[in-house]
């Protein structure tokens, strides 16, 4: 069948068939290494984000103890303490 085909076409439809399959291998190694680089930079982003949130949750912790230390120091509620009476602490 392929001795019918002239060999300026049998040539031709080769090279069309080794383009195709190198424009298909680079594709899917291009996409591979998008998915790749996405992956990367979202987790970055994610790890970004969560340095944040921890930071943020130590600043609170902090003025949490700051605002716990200075109530503490009224004399008021030091002597309901003392005396155990915390319901004058709500008053």
């Amino acid at each position: 069948m392929l001795r019918n085909i002239r060999i300026g076409t049998r040539l031709m439809g080769g090279v069309t068939i080794v383009v195709v399959a190198v424009v298909v291998l680079t594709l899917v190694v291009v996409m591979n290494s998008l998915g790749n680089m996405a992956d990367r930079a979202e987790q970055r982003e994610l790890n970004d984000l969560s340095g944040l949130l921890i930071r943020q949750l130590e600043q609170e912790a902090e003025r949490g103890e700051s605002m716990a230390r200075a109530i503490a120091e009224i004399p008021v509620i030091q002597q309901a303490f003392a005396e155990g009476d915390l319901s004058a602490c709500w008053n």
